[in-house]
C-alpha cells in the first residue's frame, strides 16, 4: 500500500494510525496533511508531518514552480467539545515549546489535566500558520538547486497529473503497437484504479499459432537502480506458463533453460505463493523508466521490442518442453478487462537503438542486447530462488 502510495497513481489519500509515525517515506506524491487524531507530543507531531515535509518530495517540486507553495497541514476538530478543547491545548504548547527550543531551554509542561483551563479559539487560533498579508514574500535564504545539490542526483521523471503519465508513456505505446498492431490493448480505466496498476496486455498469437498473453504493468521502486540512488519507475511485462508446482522441479531437474537464461539477463522465471491460477507461475522482464539529462529515454525501440521477443520466445519454449503441444495458455482466460485500442500520437519518440559502452565490472549477454553485473552466491533452493525473483525488481538469482 505505501508503495502504491508513493507514486503518482491510486490510492490519492492514505489513512493510517501512529504505525506510520516514524521510518516511513511518503513524500513523493504526497502534498497535503490532515492530523484526524492529535499526537501525544509536540515531538510525535513533528514526526508525522516529517513523513511529508522531506527533501526531494512533492513540495520540492511545487517551490520550484512556485516559490510561494506551501504544505497545507489541517488539525479538524468538532466544535464546542472536548476535541476543540485537545486541539486548542496542543497548538499552544506546541507554539510555546518551539519557541523554547528556539532559545535552546528545556521544555516543561505538566502531565496533569486543568479541566479548568479555558483557551479560547481567537488565542490559540493566532498560534496557526496561515498564509495571509503577513507571509514572508521572499525567502531570506533561497535554495539554488544548480550549487546546493551539486553532486546530487534530483528525481528526473516528475509526474503529478494522468495526462502527464498518458503524455510520458505515449512513445512506449507508439513502439509496442508499431510492432504487434491490433495485438496491444489497453486495460479499461477502473482496472487502472486497483493496487496493481494493469495498463496493457499483448494477446499474441505466434507464427505456430501458439497463444504467448503478455500483461504490462506499472510499478514504482523505492531502492531504485544503484547508479541513480533514487526511485524509479518501472514496467513489469509478465506472461505465465505453469500452474501446478511439479513444474518448477522440471524445469531445474532437465536443465532445459540454462543457455538461453544465462544469455538474457533480464529473463526472471517468478513463483508467487500468494495467488493462484496462471499467474503462480511465471516469467516477467522489468524494465526501468526514466528520462536522462538531455530528456531522452532510457530505453530504445530496438531493447523494448527485443525485451518483448525474448519473453514471448523463452516462455513458449518453455511451456512446449514442459508439457508439450497438449497445453497452451490462451490469451482469453489471461486478458480480461483489457480491450481499449490505442491511438498513436506524436508525442515524443523513443530513439531506435542506442550505443552500449562497457564499465569495468559489466558484462555483455552472447545477444549483444544487454548488459549486466553478476555477483556470487551460494546456492540456494529453487522455490527460493523464484519467489526472490518475484518480489525483487531489477535482480534476479538463477
Amino acid at each position: 500500500m505505501i508503495k502504491a502510495f508513493n507514486s503518482p497513481f491510486y490510492p490519492d489519500v492514505l489513512v493510517s494510525t501512529s504505525v506510520l509515525q516514524e521510518g516511513v517515506d511518503l513524500h513523493y506524491h504526497c502534498s497535503e496533511i490532515i492530523h484526524y487524531g492529535i499526537a501525544w507530543t509536540q515531538g510525535d507531531n513533528e514526526q508525522r508531518v516529517g513523513r511529508v515535509d522531506r527533501m526531494f518530495g512533492k513540495l520540492n517540486t511545487q517551490l520550484k514552480e512556485n516559490p510561494n507553495a506551501t504544505l497545507p497541514i489541517h488539525y479538524p476538530y468538532l466544535k464546542n467539545t472536548i476535541d476543540q478543547d485537545q486541539v486548542a491545548r496542543f497548538i499552544v504548547r506546541k507554539h510555546y515549546s518551539e519557541k523554547l527550543l528556539d532559545q535552546l531551554k528545556n521544555i516543561q509542561f505538566s502531565n496533569e489535566i486543568n479541566f479548568k483551563e479555558r483557551i479560547s479559539e481567537e488565542e490559540w487560533g493566532k498560534y496557526l500558520n496561515v498564509p495571509g498579508k503577513a507571509t514572508m514574500e521572499h525567502d531570506p535564504f533561497p535554495v539554488d538547486y544548480s550549487t546546493d545539490f551539486s553532486g546530487i542526483l534530483l528525481p528526473s521523471l516528475n509526474i503529478s497529473k494522468p495526462n502527464d503519465v498518458d503524455a510520458f508513456l505515449a512513445p512506449l505505446w507508439n513502439t509496442i503497437q508499431e510492432r504487434f498492431g491490433h495485438e496491444f490493448v489497453l486495460f479499461k480505466k477502473e482496472i487502472l484504479k486497483q493496487v496493481i496498476k494493469k495498463l496493457f496486455a499483448v494477446k499474441h498469437i505466434r507464427e505456430n499459432q501458439r497463444h504467448q498473453p503478455i500483461i504490462g504493468e506499472i510499478g514504482y521502486s523505492e531502492p531504485g537502480l544503484y547508479f541513480l540512488k533514487k526511485p524509479v519507475y518501472f514496467i513489469r511485462l509478465s506472461t505465465p506458463f505453469a500452474r501446478r508446482f511439479q513444474a518448477i522441479s522440471d524445469i531445474n531437474k532437465l536443465g532445459i533453460i540454462q543457455d538461453i537464461y544465462n544469455n538474457n539477463p533480464l529473463l526472471k522465471i517468478c513463483w508467487n505463493r500468494e495467488v493462484k491460477g496462471f499467474f503462480r507461475f511465471y516469467v516477467c522482464i522489468d524494465l526501468p523508466l526514466f528520462m536522462s539529462k538531455d530528456n531522452n529515454y532510457n530505453i530504445s525501440q530496438k531493447e523494448l521490442i527485443t525485451a518483448f521477443e525474448t519473453l514471448i520466445e523463452f516462455s513458449d519454449d518453455l511451456e512446449l518442453k514442459l508439457y508439450g503441444t497438449k497445453v497452451d495458455i490462451k490469451n482469453e482466460e489471461v486478458i480480461e478487462g483489457a480491450d481499449t485500442i490505442w491511438e498513436k500520437v506524436q508525442h515524443g519518440e523513443l530513439s531506435s537503438d542506442r550505443g552500449q559502452n562497457l564499465e569495468k565490472g559489466w558484462k555483455k549477454s552472447a545477444s549483444n542486447q544487454y548488459i549486466y553485473k553478476e555477483k556470487e552466491l551460494y546456492t540456494e533452493p529453487y522455490e527460493e530462488i523464484y519467489q526472490f525473483n518475484h518480489k525483487q525488481i531489477f535482480l534476479r538469482k538463477k
